[in-house]
């Protein structure tokens, strides 16, 4: 059996930690250390300060879990959370990283916004490293997504321009379906639009518009999964 343990934030430490040290992001990355495996890296790429950071040494907590013979992580995903999203997963994924226009040096960007909330999805010059909110994957079902959200048009009354959302994964196509060409497009497959960066500028919101042979409609990912 496996413990299932919550914990709820506060917006604040009431407290403060020995040293001034980040405490909570120190233990964080000793626990990823140890049960993680492989999967550390989606950790770190939240995190990439910690990679930095001593940690302290965790060859006893990684003794302690080869005594009790403790299960992989992926054993986890496989039979405790085997409906999880992993963005990088081959089986998953047909490609992943950063979704980048080459003319402005622009990529997709959440722009801070909460994933837990419905917003309008940006665009931010391209970080130079692997940002977690610059990290888009183009799924095997087809949609432009995060872990839990799906980049979507809804347009009941179609105009010239029309706003990309990201919302909850639906699973559904529909709304939140796109295709992927060679030449870089980024095509809305119910408006038949292209996703479009307009200006370029960072912090703009992007749009689909009526597909042409333009730069600010060309889009690239970072990574792209081989034969799939």
């Amino acid at each position: 059996p496996c413990s299932r343990v919550g914990h709820i934030f506060r917006s604040f430490h009431p407290y403060s930690f020995p040293g001034n040290k980040d405490t909570h992001g120190i233990n964080t990355a000793r626990t990823v250390e140890v049960w993680m495996d492989d999967y550390k890296r989606l950790f770190y790429m939240h995190r990439p300060d910690l990679l930095s950071t001593d940690i302290g040494n965790v060859d006893r907590r990684l003794q302690f879990r080869s005594d009790r013979q403790c299960q992989s992580f992926d054993w986890f995903l496989d039979n405790i959370y085997p409906e999880k999203f992993i963005l990088d997963s081959p089986e998953q994924v047909f490609a992943y990283g950063r979704l980048r226009n080459p003319n402005f040096d622009t990529c997709l960007d959440t722009l801070q916004n909460d994933d837990n909330d419905n917003y309008v999805l940006g665009q931010y010059s391209c970080h130079k490293f692997m940002a977690a909110a610059q990290f888009f994957s183009f799924s095997r079902g087809f949609e432009i997504r995060r872990e839990e959200n799906c980049a979507q048009v809804i347009a009941p009354f179609p105009q010239q321009q029309e706003a990309v959302f990201m919302g909850k994964c639906l699973g559904q196509g529909g709304s939140q379906e796109w295709a992927h060409t060679k030449e870089g497009k980024i095509i809305h497959k119910a408006t038949k639009k292209c996703l479009d960066a307009g200006a370029g500028n960072s912090m703009d919101s992007l749009y689909v518009a009526p597909c042409q042979n333009i730069p600010s409609q060309v889009w690239y990912f970072d990574h792209y999964v081989k034969n799939a």
